[in-house]
């Protein structure tokens, strides 16, 4: 009878740990449901509930990965200690080392966003300490990089490189790691060494770091190389290699982030400005507002200059916008952090608008403005479903099949801010239509759209064939690059311009 007690036992326990599990897997749902919709006081709650379960199951481990995330979203600053230092004891618990530096890196990133700069930085030193003793070299960098945000000021530059240089001297001396895995982790320390010396107009040794990049790229994933190609854009833009940082901007944007796409937009608006296209610098610019926006304008390090260069061309039903905006990205941005480019190259404000701006009214109504369309946003977040059922309709989808019909999208100007300016919406409801209704992005429509027009022209008179170059139908198409069009062919057609054009010859 004995053995039958142990399986009923040994059962009852693993019924015990499945019920948590499920328990777990409902409280993880609910809460990127709440994270989506941006409902924090609901993603709160759940991950209080959340880590008391943990507790009340003894289970360390996901008492750790859940009060991480429980001391981020909390608010009330006397609990903040409690929580810092149960974090401490759990990733002690737990005997690892790599959690011992994730802690005091989430440490750190509290008080950096609450602003305490010099409480960051020690977190981060320590999170740097503990890392490098224990090899771990990726977070030992991710941690320097977070430093070098904080620190970033002409003065603290030597300090920055010191920590990578020292990093790099790790990584090359490690005798657990192969050559092509130091040659990747390498790379990554260089991809911030290039950024670094970049940001501080030290072009010669930006550009020597970038030549060593260079030579591995094929070992660079997908989110490094993104960080790189933006990165070498840069500098080429600020050694006036415009044409070539252009090309390359447009062609990595598909290996960029959000936040990168905003920054690559930036660099692309200044490139335009540079060339003479006024109209297509402003578009860009315009672009980053409406990104911006539709994320309730968050730090953004370009965005005291990007206003302030909005401001110069706004009509003046948006002036008392942009200027709200502008003041709203000078306070949030940390007096130490750099922005992409230099101050040489932001438009001035008129000064018109900053004596109106420093009278107490416009103060005031600036503050209140911009204030309660926040309050207001957030009112309105809704779930994605509700939204659907709310905005099915898509009223300006009639002019959107007229824009088609007239075949506007061959203007190589054509973007997703322009084209919902032109359809009388905003980017995020135009966006919404796309991925919703047409199930694509609007790059991905747009491209599609311009090969089945080629098509269409190439089955009324193949001759065209002949008298045009391939760098001669992309640009007529709109495209604004070689590889940008043959990429859109291929996905579009599943065979190459050339292939398919061979064929069309060949059978004609």
């Amino acid at each position: 009878m004995k053995i039958y007690s142990y399986i009923a036992f040994f059962s009852l326990l693993v019924s015990v740990s499945n019920k948590s599990l499920a328990q777990y897997e409902r409280f993880i749902k609910l809460e990127e449901s709440y994270s989506n919709a941006k409902n924090i006081d609901s993603l709160k709650y759940i991950l209080v509930e959340h880590y008391s379960l943990a507790v009340s199951r003894k289970d360390t481990l996901e008492q750790f990965k859940v009060l991480a995330w429980v001391y981020w979203y909390n608010s009330d600053v006397s609990k903040d200690a409690t929580y810092r230092d149960s974090l401490i004891r759990l990733a002690e618990l737990l005997k690892s080392p790599i959690k011992r530096s994730q802690v005091y890196y989430s440490i750190a990133s509290k008080h950096q966003e609450n602003g305490e700069f010099a409480d960051s930085a020690k977190n981060l030193e320590k999170s740097i300490q503990i890392a490098l003793e224990n090899k771990n070299y990726e977070q030992a960098l991710e941690s320097i990089t977070a430093l070098s945000v904080i620190l970033n000021g002409p003065e603290q530059l030597e300090k920055i490189i010191s920590c990578l240089s020292n990093l790099s001297w790790h990584i090359s001396t490690s005798l657990s790691s192969n050559e092509v895995n130091k040659t990747r982790l390498l790379n990554k320390v260089w991809i911030d060494k290039t950024n670094l010396f970049l940001n501080f107009g030290v072009l010669d040794s930006s550009s020597y770091y970038s030549e060593l990049i260079s030579k591995n790229t094929n070992l660079l994933d997908h989110s490094d190389l993104g960080k790189f190609k933006l990165t070498q854009a840069t500098l080429n833009y600020k050694l006036q290699h415009y044409l070539n940082a252009k090309d390359s901007l447009i062609k990595y944007m598909p290996s960029f982030g959000s936040i990168q796409i905003r920054d690559a937009w930036y660099v692309l608006s200044l490139i335009e400005k540079k060339l003479g296209n006024s109209d297509n610098s402003d578009l860009y610019l315009k672009q980053i507002d409406s990104a911006l926006e539709s994320e309730e304008y968050p730090m953004y390090p370009n965005g005291v200059s990007t206003y302030r260069r909005l401001l110069s061309i706004a009509p003046d039903s948006l002036k008392n916008k942009y200027l709200g905006l502008f003041y709203h990205y000078e306070k949030l941005q940390n007096p130490v952090i750099n922005e992409v480019v230099n101050h040489e190259e932001q438009a001035p404000v008129s000064s018109n608008y900053f004596v109106l701006f420093f009278g107490s009214i416009l103060i005031l109504a600036l503050t209140i403005y911009f204030f309660s369309i926040r309050r207001l946003k957030r009112k309105k977040k809704v779930k994605s479903s509700q939204f659907i059922a709310d905005d099915s309709s898509f009223k300006f989808s009639e002019r959107l099949k007229e824009w088609e019909e007239k075949k506007e999208f061959v203007n190589s100007s054509t973007t997703l801010a322009s084209l919902a300016t032109l359809l009388g919406t905003n980017t995020t409801y135009l966006s919404k239509y796309f991925n919703q209704e047409l199930q694509t992005s609007f790059s991905n429509y747009l491209s599609k759209l311009r090969i089945n027009h080629l098509l269409e022209l190439i089955n009324k008179n193949p001759s065209i064939i002949k008298s045009k170059s391939s760098i001669q139908i992309a640009e007529s198409l709109g495209f604004k690059s070689i590889d940008a069009y043959s990429r859109a062919f291929k996905i579009t057609t599943g065979t190459t311009p050339n292939q398919y054009l061979k064929k069309v010859l060949t059978n004609g």
